[in-house]
Protein backbone atom coordinates (compact mmCIF):
# COMPACT_ATOMS: atom_id res chain seq x y z
CA UNK A 1 0.00 0.00 0.00
CA UNK A 2 3.09 2.39 0.68
CA UNK A 3 3.41 2.07 -3.50
CA UNK A 4 0.14 4.43 -3.71
CA UNK A 5 1.17 7.13 -1.13
CA UNK A 6 3.46 8.42 -4.18
CA UNK A 7 1.83 10.87 -6.49
CA UNK A 8 3.83 9.77 -9.56
CA UNK A 9 2.33 5.99 -9.22
CA UNK A 10 -1.39 7.10 -9.36
CA UNK A 11 -0.93 9.74 -12.01
CA UNK A 12 0.89 6.83 -14.19
CA UNK A 13 -1.97 4.36 -13.28
CA UNK A 14 -4.41 7.26 -14.25
CA UNK A 15 -2.92 7.59 -18.02
CA UNK A 16 -3.14 3.80 -18.38
CA UNK A 17 -7.16 3.51 -17.24
CA UNK A 18 -7.19 6.85 -20.08
CA UNK A 19 -5.86 4.89 -22.66
CA UNK A 20 -7.76 1.51 -21.67
CA UNK A 21 -10.16 3.46 -21.79
CA UNK A 22 -10.18 5.08 -25.10
CA UNK A 23 -9.14 1.74 -26.57
CA UNK A 24 -12.16 -0.07 -25.55
CA UNK A 25 -14.32 2.94 -26.78
CA UNK A 26 -12.72 2.87 -30.19
CA UNK A 27 -13.46 -0.58 -30.77
CA UNK A 28 -17.18 -0.46 -29.68
CA UNK A 29 -16.53 -2.91 -27.55
CA UNK A 30 -18.29 -1.62 -24.77
CA UNK A 31 -19.45 1.79 -23.49
CA UNK A 32 -20.14 0.62 -19.68
CA UNK A 33 -16.42 -0.73 -19.58
CA UNK A 34 -15.42 2.45 -21.46
CA UNK A 35 -17.73 4.54 -18.67
CA UNK A 36 -16.00 2.78 -15.70
CA UNK A 37 -12.68 3.51 -17.06
CA UNK A 38 -13.67 7.35 -17.02
CA UNK A 39 -15.11 6.88 -13.29
CA UNK A 40 -11.48 5.24 -12.33
CA UNK A 41 -9.70 7.85 -13.96
CA UNK A 42 -11.23 10.61 -12.46
CA UNK A 43 -11.00 8.68 -8.84
CA UNK A 44 -7.39 8.33 -9.39
CA UNK A 45 -6.72 11.90 -10.63
CA UNK A 46 -8.92 12.92 -7.60
CA UNK A 47 -6.67 10.34 -4.87
CA UNK A 48 -3.57 12.09 -6.90
CA UNK A 49 -4.13 15.48 -6.32
CA UNK A 50 -4.98 14.53 -2.22
CA UNK A 51 -2.00 12.70 -2.05
CA UNK A 52 -0.05 15.01 -1.56
CA UNK A 53 0.12 18.57 0.62
CA UNK A 54 1.83 21.51 0.37
CA UNK A 55 2.89 23.48 3.82
CA UNK A 56 3.25 26.95 3.43
CA UNK A 57 6.26 28.97 4.38
CA UNK A 58 6.40 29.95 8.26
CA UNK A 59 3.53 27.45 9.24
CA UNK A 60 3.74 23.79 10.18
CA UNK A 61 1.43 20.96 9.43
CA UNK A 62 -0.14 18.06 11.67
CA UNK A 63 -1.40 14.52 10.05
CA UNK A 64 -4.99 13.44 11.62
CA UNK A 65 -5.67 9.88 10.26
CA UNK A 66 -9.49 9.07 11.09
CA UNK A 67 -9.66 12.16 13.88
CA UNK A 68 -6.51 11.21 15.70
CA UNK A 69 -3.62 13.23 15.38
CA UNK A 70 -0.15 11.89 14.27
CA UNK A 71 3.01 12.13 16.16
CA UNK A 72 5.24 14.85 14.70
CA UNK A 73 5.06 18.15 12.61
CA UNK A 74 5.82 18.59 8.97
CA UNK A 75 8.00 21.22 8.26
CA UNK A 76 7.41 24.30 4.91
CA UNK A 77 7.20 21.70 1.85
CA UNK A 78 5.61 19.19 -0.12
CA UNK A 79 4.75 16.15 1.65
CA UNK A 80 2.24 13.01 0.91
CA UNK A 81 -0.32 11.64 3.01
CA UNK A 82 -3.18 9.67 2.11
CA UNK A 83 -5.45 10.14 0.11
CA UNK A 84 -9.16 10.73 1.51
CA UNK A 85 -8.70 9.61 4.77
CA UNK A 86 -6.23 11.36 5.85
CA UNK A 87 -5.93 15.25 6.35
CA UNK A 88 -3.21 17.80 7.33
CA UNK A 89 -4.01 20.78 9.78
CA UNK A 90 -2.06 23.73 8.67
CA UNK A 91 -1.07 25.62 11.85
CA UNK A 92 1.02 29.41 11.15
CA UNK A 93 3.80 30.22 12.70
CA UNK A 94 3.20 34.05 12.48
CA UNK A 95 3.13 36.60 15.35
CA UNK A 96 -0.45 36.43 17.39
CA UNK A 97 -1.54 38.35 19.93
CA UNK A 98 -4.56 37.19 23.06
CA UNK A 99 -5.46 40.14 25.19
CA UNK A 100 -7.07 38.74 29.03
CA UNK A 101 -7.88 39.87 32.21
CA UNK A 102 -7.33 38.33 35.82
CA UNK A 103 -8.71 38.79 39.12
CA UNK A 104 -7.29 37.53 42.01
CA UNK A 105 -8.56 38.07 45.96
CA UNK A 106 -5.86 39.69 48.17
CA UNK A 107 -4.55 38.45 52.05
CA UNK A 108 -7.54 41.07 53.46
CA UNK A 109 -10.41 39.54 50.88
CA UNK A 110 -10.26 42.14 48.66
CA UNK A 111 -10.14 41.86 44.51
CA UNK A 112 -7.79 42.85 42.46
CA UNK A 113 -7.96 43.16 38.95
CA UNK A 114 -5.38 43.00 36.29
CA UNK A 115 -7.38 44.78 33.84
CA UNK A 116 -5.24 43.83 30.27
CA UNK A 117 -2.51 41.35 29.56
CA UNK A 118 -1.50 41.34 25.67
CA UNK A 119 0.27 38.01 24.85
CA UNK A 120 2.85 38.12 22.36
CA UNK A 121 3.13 33.97 20.87
CA UNK A 122 3.63 31.96 18.21
CA UNK A 123 2.40 28.24 17.54
CA UNK A 124 5.42 25.94 18.42
CA UNK A 125 5.99 22.99 16.10
CA UNK A 126 7.93 21.04 18.73
CA UNK A 127 5.89 21.11 21.91
CA UNK A 128 4.68 18.15 23.08
CA UNK A 129 1.11 17.26 24.76
CA UNK A 130 2.57 15.31 27.52
CA UNK A 131 0.34 16.28 30.82
CA UNK A 132 -2.94 14.41 28.91
CA UNK A 133 -3.87 10.90 30.20
CA UNK A 134 -2.43 7.86 29.09
CA UNK A 135 -5.90 7.36 27.24
CA UNK A 136 -6.09 10.37 25.55
CA UNK A 137 -5.57 10.40 21.45
CA UNK A 138 -3.86 13.55 21.92
CA UNK A 139 -1.26 12.42 24.39
CA UNK A 140 2.19 12.79 22.83
CA UNK A 141 0.68 14.81 19.63
CA UNK A 142 1.53 18.66 18.97
CA UNK A 143 -0.15 20.56 21.89
CA UNK A 144 -1.20 23.61 20.45
CA UNK A 145 -3.84 22.00 17.85
CA UNK A 146 -4.26 19.30 20.98
CA UNK A 147 -6.13 22.58 22.71
CA UNK A 148 -9.33 23.64 21.39
CA UNK A 149 -9.76 27.32 21.18
CA UNK A 150 -12.18 27.42 24.09
CA UNK A 151 -9.67 25.54 26.49
CA UNK A 152 -7.37 27.93 25.60
CA UNK A 153 -8.68 31.52 26.07
CA UNK A 154 -10.17 30.19 29.25
CA UNK A 155 -7.35 27.63 30.51
CA UNK A 156 -4.36 30.11 30.08
CA UNK A 157 -5.64 32.80 32.11
CA UNK A 158 -6.73 30.77 34.75
CA UNK A 159 -3.00 29.18 34.61
CA UNK A 160 -1.83 32.34 35.39
CA UNK A 161 -4.50 33.70 37.75
CA UNK A 162 -3.63 30.53 39.99
CA UNK A 163 -0.18 31.98 40.56
CA UNK A 164 -1.37 34.76 41.31
CA UNK A 165 -3.26 33.98 43.92
CA UNK A 166 -0.49 32.28 45.31
CA UNK A 167 1.16 35.58 45.62
CA UNK A 168 -1.39 37.69 46.58
CA UNK A 169 -3.36 35.53 49.28
CA UNK A 170 -1.26 36.76 52.32
CA UNK A 171 -0.64 40.35 51.33
CA UNK A 172 -2.84 43.26 52.14
CA UNK A 173 -4.80 45.06 48.67
CA UNK A 174 -3.29 48.31 49.35
CA UNK A 175 0.24 47.05 49.62
CA UNK A 176 -0.35 45.19 46.67
CA UNK A 177 -1.39 48.59 44.40
CA UNK A 178 2.02 50.09 45.71
CA UNK A 179 3.23 46.59 44.20
CA UNK A 180 1.84 46.72 40.75
CA UNK A 181 5.58 46.52 39.18
CA UNK A 182 6.45 43.22 41.06
CA UNK A 183 3.35 41.81 40.14
CA UNK A 184 4.16 42.80 36.30
CA UNK A 185 7.31 40.91 36.92
CA UNK A 186 6.00 37.92 38.57
CA UNK A 187 3.21 37.44 35.89
CA UNK A 188 6.03 37.67 33.32
CA UNK A 189 8.00 34.83 34.76
CA UNK A 190 4.65 32.49 35.34
CA UNK A 191 4.29 33.08 31.45
CA UNK A 192 8.02 32.72 29.93
CA UNK A 193 10.45 31.09 32.22
CA UNK A 194 10.59 27.57 33.28
CA UNK A 195 11.27 27.68 36.81
CA UNK A 196 10.63 30.96 38.91
CA UNK A 197 13.72 33.13 39.92
CA UNK A 198 12.37 32.86 43.68
CA UNK A 199 12.42 29.42 43.85
CA UNK A 200 16.44 29.67 43.75
CA UNK A 201 17.27 32.36 46.15
CA UNK A 202 19.74 32.66 48.08
CA UNK A 203 20.46 35.59 50.47
CA UNK A 204 24.06 34.42 51.20
CA UNK A 205 25.04 34.77 47.70
CA UNK A 206 22.57 37.60 46.76
CA UNK A 207 23.75 40.75 45.76
CA UNK A 208 20.48 42.44 46.20
CA UNK A 209 20.33 40.79 50.10
CA UNK A 210 23.76 42.45 50.91
CA UNK A 211 22.62 45.72 50.29
CA UNK A 212 19.09 45.58 52.16
CA UNK A 213 18.98 46.33 56.09
CA UNK A 214 19.36 42.77 57.45
CA UNK A 215 15.48 42.96 58.63
CA UNK A 216 14.43 43.59 55.10
CA UNK A 217 16.47 40.45 53.56
CA UNK A 218 14.44 37.54 52.21
CA UNK A 219 15.23 34.51 53.32
CA UNK A 220 16.07 31.35 51.62
CA UNK A 221 14.07 29.54 49.23
CA UNK A 222 11.63 28.05 49.66
CA UNK A 223 9.72 30.86 50.18
CA UNK A 224 6.76 31.11 51.91
CA UNK A 225 3.99 33.45 49.86
CA UNK A 226 4.19 36.42 52.05
CA UNK A 227 7.55 37.29 51.10
CA UNK A 228 7.10 36.95 46.97
CA UNK A 229 5.98 40.53 46.70
CA UNK A 230 8.66 41.92 48.80
CA UNK A 231 11.42 39.54 46.78
CA UNK A 232 9.82 41.22 43.08
CA UNK A 233 10.36 44.48 44.99
CA UNK A 234 13.85 44.58 45.21
CA UNK A 235 15.03 42.04 42.92
CA UNK A 236 13.69 43.51 39.70
CA UNK A 237 17.39 43.97 38.01
CA UNK A 238 17.68 39.72 38.63
CA UNK A 239 14.06 38.88 37.49
CA UNK A 240 14.66 40.74 34.44
CA UNK A 241 18.31 39.28 33.98
CA UNK A 242 16.80 35.61 34.81
CA UNK A 243 13.74 36.21 32.26
CA UNK A 244 16.61 36.90 29.32
CA UNK A 245 19.06 33.85 30.53
CA UNK A 246 16.35 31.59 31.03
CA UNK A 247 13.97 31.93 28.15
CA UNK A 248 16.29 30.78 25.31
CA UNK A 249 16.82 27.21 27.39
CA UNK A 250 13.52 26.03 29.17
CA UNK A 251 9.68 26.56 28.28
CA UNK A 252 7.42 27.68 30.98
CA UNK A 253 4.88 26.01 32.26
CA UNK A 254 2.12 27.87 30.14
CA UNK A 255 4.12 27.24 26.96
CA UNK A 256 4.41 23.45 27.37
CA UNK A 257 0.62 23.19 28.39
CA UNK A 258 -0.35 25.14 25.80
CA UNK A 259 1.44 24.39 22.91
CA UNK A 260 3.24 28.02 22.26
CA UNK A 261 6.24 29.65 22.14
CA UNK A 262 5.76 33.56 23.82
CA UNK A 263 7.87 36.31 22.49
CA UNK A 264 6.56 38.68 25.23
CA UNK A 265 3.52 40.43 26.94
CA UNK A 266 2.29 43.86 28.12
CA UNK A 267 0.67 43.92 31.15
CA UNK A 268 -1.42 47.80 32.19
CA UNK A 269 -3.97 48.32 34.99
CA UNK A 270 -3.58 46.48 38.08
CA UNK A 271 -6.34 48.37 40.22
CA UNK A 272 -8.59 47.85 42.78
CA UNK A 273 -11.88 46.37 41.16
CA UNK A 274 -14.92 48.62 41.26
CA UNK A 275 -16.66 46.87 44.32
CA UNK A 276 -13.04 46.89 46.22
CA UNK A 277 -12.98 50.66 45.17
CA UNK A 278 -16.51 51.17 47.15
CA UNK A 279 -15.53 49.12 50.09
CA UNK A 280 -11.80 50.86 50.48
CA UNK A 281 -13.79 54.04 50.18
CA UNK A 282 -16.10 53.51 53.08
CA UNK A 283 -12.95 52.65 55.28
CA UNK A 284 -11.44 55.67 54.78
CA UNK A 285 -14.53 57.53 55.57
CA UNK A 286 -14.90 55.41 58.81
CA UNK A 287 -11.20 55.66 59.75
CA UNK A 288 -11.99 59.16 59.28
CA UNK A 289 -14.80 59.66 61.54
CA UNK A 290 -13.21 57.72 64.01
CA UNK A 291 -10.41 60.10 64.12
CA UNK A 292 -12.50 62.95 64.47
CA UNK A 293 -14.45 61.17 67.54
CA UNK A 294 -11.17 60.21 69.11
CA UNK A 295 -10.07 63.57 69.19
CA UNK A 296 -13.38 65.42 70.06
CA UNK A 297 -13.27 62.37 72.88
CA UNK A 298 -9.80 64.03 73.76
CA UNK A 299 -10.97 67.20 73.93
CA UNK A 300 -13.75 66.69 76.25
CA UNK A 301 -11.69 64.81 78.69
CA UNK A 302 -9.58 68.02 78.75
CA UNK A 303 -12.08 70.15 78.96
CA UNK A 304 -13.54 67.88 82.35
CA UNK A 305 -10.68 67.47 83.69
CA UNK A 306 -10.07 64.00 83.24
CA UNK A 307 -6.53 65.19 81.49
CA UNK A 308 -4.23 66.98 83.34
CA UNK A 309 -4.72 70.42 84.31
CA UNK A 310 -8.04 69.80 86.14
CA UNK A 311 -11.53 70.97 84.71
CA UNK A 312 -13.03 74.29 84.17
CA UNK A 313 -14.92 75.88 86.70
CA UNK A 314 -18.43 75.86 86.37
CA UNK A 315 -18.37 73.82 82.93
CA UNK A 316 -21.02 71.66 82.77
CA UNK A 317 -20.98 68.20 80.36
CA UNK A 318 -23.41 69.42 78.24
CA UNK A 319 -21.22 72.86 77.59
CA UNK A 320 -18.25 70.92 76.71
CA UNK A 321 -19.93 69.05 73.97
CA UNK A 322 -21.17 72.55 72.94
CA UNK A 323 -17.64 73.89 72.58
CA UNK A 324 -16.04 70.65 71.55
CA UNK A 325 -18.75 70.58 68.76
CA UNK A 326 -18.18 74.30 67.96
CA UNK A 327 -14.29 73.81 68.19
CA UNK A 328 -14.51 70.87 65.47
CA UNK A 329 -17.43 70.98 63.45
CA UNK A 330 -18.27 74.77 63.33
CA UNK A 331 -20.31 74.43 59.86
CA UNK A 332 -22.81 71.87 61.65
CA UNK A 333 -22.68 74.22 64.59
CA UNK A 334 -24.07 77.35 61.99
CA UNK A 335 -27.02 74.79 60.81
CA UNK A 336 -28.08 73.68 64.38
CA UNK A 337 -29.67 75.57 67.51
CA UNK A 338 -28.05 75.49 70.22
CA UNK A 339 -29.22 77.73 73.09
CA UNK A 340 -27.70 80.72 73.73
CA UNK A 341 -28.96 80.67 77.71
CA UNK A 342 -29.61 78.11 80.29
CA UNK A 343 -26.71 76.49 82.09
CA UNK A 344 -25.65 74.92 78.76
CA UNK A 345 -26.01 77.27 76.48
CA UNK A 346 -23.09 79.16 74.80
CA UNK A 347 -23.73 82.09 77.23
CA UNK A 348 -23.11 79.91 81.11
CA UNK A 349 -19.89 78.68 78.40
CA UNK A 350 -18.44 82.25 78.05
CA UNK A 351 -19.16 83.07 81.05
CA UNK A 352 -17.22 79.83 82.54
CA UNK A 353 -14.55 80.21 80.23
CA UNK A 354 -13.99 84.38 81.03
CA UNK A 355 -13.77 82.66 84.84
CA UNK A 356 -11.12 80.81 84.13
CA UNK A 357 -9.25 83.32 82.27
CA UNK A 358 -9.69 85.43 84.78
CA UNK A 359 -8.33 83.16 87.34
CA UNK A 360 -11.63 82.91 89.24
Amino acid sequence: MKILRDPRILVALGILAAVIALGLIATGDSVIAGAIAVVIILGLVIAAFDAIVLIPEFHYGVKILLRKPKEGTLPHGPHPKWPLIERVVIVSRKLQTFTFGLEFTAGDTLRIVVRKVVLQFRPDPEAKAEDLSENDPHRGRNAFISVDEVSFKEGLPATVQSRLEALGGTVDAEDLIHGRHAIIDFIHCVLMADTMPHDNHDPANCEICESLPEGDRIPKAPLAAKYLIRYYSTHFKLVKEWLKTKKPETKSLVERRFGIEVVGCEIAGIEFTEKTEAIQEERKQAEARKKVLDAKAEAMRGLLGVKKGGAIPGLTPQMALNLTEATFNPEEVERRVISVEGDAGLGALVSALGDRKGGK
